[in-house]
């Protein structure tokens, strides 16, 4: 799940690490950047935001595995691909065996390994692989044979300097050379392609489809075409390997000329399309979004001055990923967080479990109506994978649908399944649930609770009413009565009833043991946290953003008052600072508080004290910004609508942050750049005129065929506190 720790500032790290871990992660990614660390040759920077060894202390400190990408080719946007000026211009063939070359990787890959001195994987530290290169084969590089006795020689060069660790990884896909039996090939897939060099709308991404492992060719195209032919096919035998991902789409980076707008069903629906589709690993790029550091001799990013396709921002690396660029949580990190929830708890059952594609399963993007759907199944039960949503499409209801799945032993049924358009869904049956066989469910399961007790979560939309058969002959009661829909010789059939309500059903088994069944909306579940030890874990539900460190939460929202529900209703929250905090009305089985934060009567406030045309149709906009006080007070948000091609802000005349015009509001976070009373902050705004060769997904009002303009600033808190549950 990829970060990129000198895109950010190495202050909030921690802070960033334990989201991470928050959204149910299980290891981190990050690209050691070269021309970061190197921008003049011989002169190494691991100071500040580019502090590997302190970023890698702090992954062993919050027991979060990395993988360390290390080149040393990167991409990533990068200037170069991460490669310094100075080794573009010394006329050295790079990405070769050539000697000169060689020698330069491993003088930088010396200085990364002084950086990881005690934190590879064997000394007890958190770096449990090694990415060698990135795309090679696929964009640029060699390929046949003289590309993997070039994969070869990094990965041997590595090994020789003392970076031994268990795995090592390299690209996969679009031709990526992998020799076999040395690196585990990792895929990537995206929703969108802002590489591309057209401004037209995109075909159906194919994403959406149920398929079996593919060559996602798509990805990375501007260079495969602008620096080596793209090879189609695998080049490696790919049924020696698991279905592994590096790169699903969690978010997507805008260029100068496309600009997608990527929502959290996009990336809910597609990541919900790779699990099915047999992927055993979810590696996302990327997870969290960052800003580009500041370069000593140029700026740091792609563009088509470096000679590469696109222009991107000269700052912004935010992705739209599901934590962006200034730690604020995005929607798609609650569609993420569902699915890792359940794959934290049951991935046992879905690691063993094969992908089977039924014949009738559509394969055209552009089909809305054929009817998206597979099967994982496994020893210990399987999954029913439903998906009828499609990236700027309007699919097809799909109403009163039955299911049956085939399995070698048994028989499953699906009754009265419903799917709206735009909804997609993870059905489990055939699996045993603390000591009870599961059937069929017409919910999706989120996670299993263990305090003291045997409770499984599991959600649907709130319009549901969703259905769970169970094998009868372990059943001694079920409580309430009024649940039970029928009790057959064989199965008992439950209608857990509006998912809004909560609703909390015991079975008692004739074994002396109990199981409870939560069934809450869709909705809850995307704000639904795990906290806790086995044997102590809690379930909440909150609109807040939440982290554990240690036995502490920590509890942020943009709102002055909020509320949270906890399972079991029997313990007890508390807050630890000044945040005041009220214990309500319980809610089904959940306790409820509202929680109201340290702040000043006077809220942020920000306002354009005047604004300037010149010569070149830019606007100026002086901004006053006062952010709120108090002790509750973690960050204050500048959102800024503009519309024109892209804006630029400066604070106390240096450049802070930029953004692309999209069609969304520009949010940035503020409180990086310190105390800001009296500070002097100028906005920018470029014009966009309406026969400029860009495509828009949400196009701006254009007045005499430009837009560029302003109308008004906004400024909102974020509050924070800390809870703790006895």
């Amino acid at each position: 799940m990829a970060n990129h720790f000198s895109r950010y500032p190495s202050q909030y790290w921690e802070e960033s690490i334990l989201k991470i871990k928050a959204c149910g992660v299980d290891a981190l990614s990050t690209y050691v950047f070269w021309i970061h660390h190197e921008e003049e040759e011989g002169r190494y920077e691991w100071s500040g935001c580019r502090n590997l060894h302190e970023f890698l202390s702090l992954c062993k400190k919050l027991d979060l595995p990395v993988v360390l990408r290390i080149g040393p080719w990167a991409h990533g946007e990068c200037r170069n691909g991460g490669f310094p000026d100075w080794l573009v211009n010394s006329g050295i063939p790079l990405r070769t065996n050539d000697p000169a070359y060689l020698a330069h990787v491993k003088r930088f890959w010396t200085n990364i390994l002084e950086q990881v001195k005690g934190l590879l994987f064997r000394d007890g530290g958190p770096v449990i692989a090694l990415q060698i290169e990135n795309e090679y084969g696929h964009c640029g590089g060699l390929s046949g044979n003289e590309g993997r006795q070039h994969m070869l020689s990094l990965k041997n060069m590595a090994i020789e300097l003392g970076f031994s660790v268990p795995f090592y990884t390299a690209t996969g896909w679009g031709g990526g050379v992998v020799p076999d039996g040395e690196m585990l090939p990792v895929l990537g897939a995206y929703v969108e392609a802002p590489w591309e060099q057209h401004v037209h709308e995109r075909h159906a991404a194919p994403e959406y489809l149920f398929s079996k492992i593919s060559n996602k060719t798509t990805v990375g195209t501007d260079l495969a075409q602008n620096i080596s032919p793209m090879m189609s096919g695998f080049s490696y035998d790919i049924s020696k390997y698991p279905y592994l991902t590096a790169e699903l789409g969690s978010g997507i980076q805008v260029t100068h000329h496309r600009r997608p707008i990527i929502s959290g069903d996009d990336i809910g629906a597609f990541t919900t399309v790779a699990l099915g589709s047999g992927a055993n690993m979810l590696g996302y790029y990327m997870l969290h979004g960052g800003t580009n550091p500041s370069g000593r001799f140029s700026t740091l990013q792609e563009s088509r001055a470096t000679g590469y396709a696109n222009d991107v921002p000269e700052l912004s690396y935010d992705f739209q990923a599901p934590i962006d660029e200034y730690g604020y949580l995005n929607p798609s990190y609650g569609r993420l967080k569902t699915i890792h929830m359940m794959l934290r708890d049951f991935g046992d059952v879905m690691a063993q479990a094969s992908p089977c594609f039924p014949q009738d399963n559509s394969v055209n993007a552009e089909d809305l109506t054929t009817l998206r759907y597979c099967v994982r199944y496994g020893m210990d039960g399987g999954f029913l994978f439903l998906n009828n949503y499609q990236r700027r499409r309007k699919m097809k209801d799909k109403d009163v649908m039955s299911i049956g799945v085939k399995t070698k032993d048994n028989e499953y049924h699906f009754e009265n399944l419903s799917l709206p358009s735009g909804k997609y869904a993870i059905l489990p049956f055939g699996m045993t649930l603390g000591g009870l066989r599961l059937i069929t469910s017409s919910a999706q399961l989120l996670c299993h609770i263990d305090n003291g007790g045997n409770t499984f979560v599991f959600f649907c939309p709130d319009e549901e009413n969703p259905e769970y058969v169970f094998e009868a002959k372990d059943v001694s009661e079920i409580c309430p009565l009024e649940v039970v829909q029928n009790i057959g010789n064989r199965t008992v059939r439950i209608k857990a009833g509006s998912c809004s309500q909560r609703t909390l059903i015991k079975i008692k088994l004739k074994s002396g043991n109990e199981i409870s069944i939560i069934t809450i909306s869709s909705e809850d579940a995307y704000r639904a946290w795990k906290t806790g030890e086995p044997g102590h874990e809690h379930l909440l539900i909150t609109e807040s953003g939440l982290i554990q460190k240690d036995d502490d939460l920590k509890l942020t929202s943009c709102s002055t008052c909020t509320d949270v529900r906890i399972y079991p209703a029997t313990v007890n929250v508390v807050a630890c600072n000044d945040a005041a905090i009220t214990k309500k009305t319980d809610v089904g089985c959940f306790a409820a508080y509202d929680i109201r934060f340290d702040a000043d009567e006077k809220p942020a406030r920000a306002l354009i004290s005047s604004m300037f045309v010149n010569e070149n149709g830019m606007a100026e906009y002086t901004l006053k910004v006062e952010p709120a006080k108090g002790k509750s007070v973690e960050d204050t948000f500048l959102g800024i609508p503009f519309e024109g091609d892209k804006a630029k802000l400066f604070i106390n005349g240096t450049f802070c942050a930029d953004q692309f015009y999209t069609g969304t509001m520009w949010q940035v976070g503020l409180k990086r750049f310190g105390d800001l009373k009296d500070a002097k902050i100028k906005l920018d705004v470029m014009p966009l005129h309406e026969d400029d060769v860009v495509y828009l997904e949400k196009k701006p009002k254009f007045t005499r065929g430009v837009a560029c303009s302003l109308e008004n600033v906004f400024a909102f808190t974020e509050y924070g506190c800390k809870l703790k549950i006895r």
